[in-house]
């Protein structure tokens, strides 16, 4: 049966592996006796921006009583010179006549697939707000209630208000009293569209009492499971 984790003893003073189970090659890609024979492991196979960290936890363990676990995530090299991600959880094995620790044991978790997933959603994430920040049109992102809970520049200049000025507002209280039905129209189309979409003109008026025309279109932000979270509002004057 093939085990999901990675189960090894760690030598402190020598700095490497004295035993791991064999069916590590699976994710690491060498086979035990290889990953045992690497000298000065944490300076030869841990990722050179990890290994401050790598270093703390592992003296770490001195403070630790038998049995207490210290958990980190890091990047092991491949033969190929890929890195991959490991969450692993260790406690001191054995311990000398001083009783400092000497050996770890440890169980280590290929994460790679999920933190490639999380640098991907980051990378979207940072486009969607450079987009959003740097459009020429007013866009603002709504909670399902109707109040405000991001704006961007553009919507700001529009209405005359800052950004702190608009979170919490609801659309309604921008919105000129003659076109509130207009308002309620247009959320009930986009509810109801298929696509979460609508689209309508209807007048503002903004901070200084001035009406201003926009064409506005609504869109709903749907989450993973397909239930909208926020309406996105784009208004163009």
């Amino acid at each position: 049966i093939a085990m999901p984790h990675i189960v090894y003893i760690y030598d402190i003073a020598g700095d490497r592996l004295l035993h791991i189970h064999s069916g590590a090659g699976q994710a690491l890609r060498y086979t035990a006796t290889e990953l045992q024979s690497f000298q000065n492991f944490v300076q030869t196979m841990i990722h050179p921006e990890d290994i401050p960290l790598v270093r703390s936890v592992i003296a770490g363990h001195e403070g630790m009583a038998d049995g207490e676990a210290l958990e980190m995530e890091y990047r092991v090299r491949g033969p190929k010179g890929d890195w991959r991600w490991f969450h692993t959880r260790t406690v001191v094995f054995t311990r000398d006549e001083r009783g400092k620790p000497t050996q770890t044991l440890g169980i280590a978790l290929d994460v790679t697939s999920r933190r490639e997933a999380e640098e991907r959603l980051l990378a979207s994430e940072d486009r969607f707000r450079r987009l959003f920040e740097q459009a020429p049109q007013g866009v603002g992102l709504c909670g399902l209630d109707g109040r405000l809970i991001q704006a961007n520049a553009a919507l700001c200049r529009l209405l005359g208000y800052s950004e702190r000025e608009l979170l919490g507002k609801s659309w309604i209280d921008l919105t000129h009293a003659d076109d509130f039905w207009k308002s309620v129209d247009l959320w009930a189309r986009v509810q109801n569209s298929p696509e979460g979409f609508g689209e309508t003109e209807k007048r503002y008026i903004r901070s200084d009492g001035q009406v201003v025309w926009a064409s506005v279109r609504m869109a709903l932000v749907f989450d993973g499971f397909g239930k909208p979270q926020h309406s996105d509002r784009k208004s163009v004057v």
